[in-house]
This record gives C-alpha cells, sequence and structure tokens, in this order.
C-alpha cells in the first residue's frame, strides 16, 4: 500500500495531450482550488461520516412515527426522509403493491425513520417482532456499504431478513475522446502516470471507482475536493480532470451518451446477471466491464480479497442499490403474496412506462434473483471487510470505529 493522501507529495499531472492510442501521457496543469476546503486534521473516523446523508437525514423529525396504523394496512419503512430517490423508489412500489393486493385489498403506506446515514431506521427494523405481516423495510447504498464495512452503527445483519426486491442501476468511468481512443488501444495508457480523479467520499459510491482503479494497477492524484457528482462532473468538463464516474443514467442524459467532448465511457462497473456473475451493463453494451479490462492487463486478475470486496459493493451499491425486504418472521403465505404481486409486476408490458420517473431502466431483481444478491453482500468473507477497511485507512486515512 502506498501512504496515505495526507503524506504524498501534492502534485497535479495531467493526461491531455494524447492525440493518439499510444502516445506517452503528458504535462501537467495547475492545481485545481476553487472547490478545495481546509483539510481536517488528523484521520477521519467514521462513526460519524459513513457514507454521510444529505444535509437533513440525521436531524429532520421522523414523520409519523408512533402513529396507529389503519386496519390491514402495510408499513413500508425507509431509513430516510421523504425526499430524494428513496423515497420516489419507495412511493412507487407502495403505490404499485397496494394495487396488487386486492384480495382483500391492502393499503401499503409509506413512512421514514432518517438518522445515522440510515443506520437508525435499519436498527429499528431488525428489532421488529411479530409483525412479519404487516411491516416492510426499504435499504440503500448507504445501509448496503455501513454493514460491509462494519460501521459500529449497523447493529443490524441482513441474514435473516426476506428479500423481496432489488432495484438496481449502472456506473461508469469516463475520460476525454483522446484518452478513450488511447485506452481502448492499450488499457495500460492508465498505468504510466498518476491520473486526476474527481472524488466525494471515499465510503459512499466513489469507493467502487476508487477501489477498482487501484487493483487496476492506476494511481490516482489527490481526488477529495468536491462535494457533489455536480462537482465532479463540471471539474472534468473544465479539464480540471481525466477520469470521472457517474451513473449511466446520469451520465448518458447529461453527456449525450458517449459522443464528443464532454464524455466517453471506458469502463462499466457492470451487472447482476441471474447467475450471480457480473455481466455488461445493458444501457452500455459495447462497453467492457472493469473485470473485463482486469483480464486484458497483464499482472491483474480479478480474484482475491481485494476484488471479493470489490464485487460485494458493487452489488451493495449499484446493482441492488435498493432492497425492499419483509422480516424474518413473516409467514410463508405472506412471503409467496409479496413474491407473486412483485413478480407480475414488473413483467407487466407498460412496467418501464410506469417506472420511468421513479427508478432507473434496469430490470427488476424479484424472488430468487433478490436473494441471489443478498446473498453477495451477506458473504463477504472477513478477509475481504479486512481488505477494504484496511485499504481505506492507508490509502485514504479513513478509519471505521
Amino acid at each position: 500500500m502506498t501512504k496515505a493522501a495526507s503524506e504524498r507529495p501534492r502534485r497535479r499531472m495531467t493526461l491531455v495531450g494524447i492525440a493518439m492510442a499510444g502516445m506517452t501521457l503528458a504535462a501537467s496543469l495547475p492545481t485545481r482550488t476553487a472547490a478545495a476546503g481546509p483539510e481536517a486534521p488528523g484521520k477521519p473516523v467514521i462513526g460519524a461520516t459513513l457514507g454521510a446523508a444529505a444535509p437533513g437525514h440525521d436531524t429532520q423529525e421522523e414523520t409519523e412515527r408512533g402513529q396507529p396504523l389503519p386496519p390491514g394496512a402495510i408499513e413500508f419503512v425507509i431509513p430516510f426522509t421523504e425526499t430524494g430517490g428513496s423515497a420516489r423508489w419507495a412511493n412507487f412500489y407502495a403505490r404499485m403493491l397496494s394495487e396488487a393486493l386486492d384480495d382483500p385489498p391492502r393499503q401499503v403506506l409509506v413512512r421514514y425513520r432518517p438518522g445515522g446515514g440510515s443506520t437508525l431506521g435499519a436498527n429499528w427494523f431488525s428489532a421488529q417482532a411479530g409483525r412479519g405481516a404487516d411491516l416492510l423495510f426499504g435499504t440503500s447504498a448507504q445501509t448496503q456499504f455501513s454493514y460491509l464495512l462494519g460501521d459500529p452503527r449497523a447493529q443490524y445483519d441482513y441474514a435473516g431478513w426476506r428479500p423481496l426486491l432489488a432495484s438496481g442501476t449502472g456506473g461508469l468511468i469516463y475520460g476525454n475522446a483522446a484518452l478513450a481512443r488511447a485506452f481502448a488501444a492499450d488499457p495500460t495508457i492508465l498505468r504510466e502516470v498518476p491520473v486526476r480523479y474527481g472524488a466525494v467520499s471515499a465510503t459512499g459510491l466513489d469507493l467502487l471507482a476508487l477501489l477498482a482503479l487501484d487493483l487496476l494497477g492506476v494511481q490516482i492524484t489527490d481526488p477529495f475536493k468536491f462535494e457533489s457528482r455536480a462537482e465532479t462532473r463540471r471539474a472534468f468538463l473544465d479539464g480540471d480532470t481525466d477520469l470521472d464516474f457517474q451513473t449511466v443514467p446520469a451520465f448518458q442524459r447529461q453527456t449525450g451518451g458517449r459522443k464528443g467532448t464532454r464524455g466517453n465511457a471506458l469502463m462499466t462497473f457492470g451487472t447482476l446477471e441471474a447467475n450471480g456473475e457480473i455481466g455488461r451493463d445493458p444501457l452500455l453494451p459495447e462497453v467492457p466491464t472493469v473485470l473485463e479490462i482486469c483480464d486484458a492487463l497483464p499482472e491483474c486478475t480479478p480474484d482475491g480479497a481485494g476484488w471479493d470486496a470489490w464485487r460485494a459493493f458493487l452489488i451493495g451499491g449499484l446493482a441492488a442499490q435498493k432492497m425492499l425486504f419483509a422480516p424474518e418472521d413473516a409467514p410463508t403465505e405472506v412471503i409467496e403474496e409479496y413474491e407473486a404481486a412483485f413478480a407480475a409486476m414488473v413483467a407487466e408490458d407498460d412496467f418501464e412506462a410506469k417506472a420511468f420517473e421513479a427508478i432507473d431502466p434496469y430490470p427488476q431483481l424479484a424472488g430468487a434473483d433478490a436473494q441471489t444478491a443478498l446473498d453477495a453482500i451477506t458473504e463477504l468473507t472477513p478477509e475481504a471487510r479486512v481488505f477494504v477497511r484496511d485499504w481505506l485507512e492507508q490509502r485514504y486515512g479513513v478509519i471505521i470505529e
């Protein structure tokens, strides 16, 4: 492992000047300072910072807590506030499930228990007993990452929960047109000099890009200058970074796909297939996955603790980013009713049109497919967890305790 980020020389090198495949990466540009903030003394400690929620998530009052359910209703709890992507997702599926459970009619009500980067709500759900017939719970990447990293606030265990559905999205790393041409001809081009990558948080979704690039042998220079993916996107467009990470749907909306100078896909993270393997992203099937890039590079084999950890975080962070659970004590007949309802709704011809505003256009994982995704998260080995925790501390000075 290299020195922690705070100990490395603050050197900024660039990949501009590549005019054709095989040309030497060159020249440096001035350090971008507009988005930089003061450095915190010492190493960040993750009890307070892991997957930091949007402002208000840890302090906003929890909506409708303690109010009794109407007769026959089902409470669908998410550990976030009533704004944002998780709320849109939960309310969409609550409406769909209310329509599907019509014998007898059941009303599905979304309620919110934010706090602790989603761990407070997850801890609450894990402590519920005797509510298998009237309670559902939804998680997101924050919840999965806290569990995978062993965040001490995460006093819950997915192993006993009953997965009903998982909704995913895709992610990619992209660069400028010249870099994309050179990379397509020779993927080792990224190993020639350190590259500038704009990151927001080492324990958020950036973990997927940072860990993948590290495992591929790519050196990243001083990445943490930004507070949002919008800022990292702007830095890329301004030429202040060489590589950027976005979700695939955001990349396609904001950049017009792979065309022109607005960004060219180098690799995707892939998506979870029915057999549990990582396949190409269905929205960018022509772009190789990170695992394929590893196979094409000398001295890179996509196995071992590091890659095992990366796969688990990929599934928990993107491929099954939002998961819907019933409690461990849910009766078999209730689980079967839910599974039949979700299988029927995602198979409807007009499902994608109905879901357009609420979820990304990826296959929904229901029933056994949702269980496959959960297994990939919960089967993370102790060695892989230790690897990623040590990597975070040694590379980026992040301590989880």
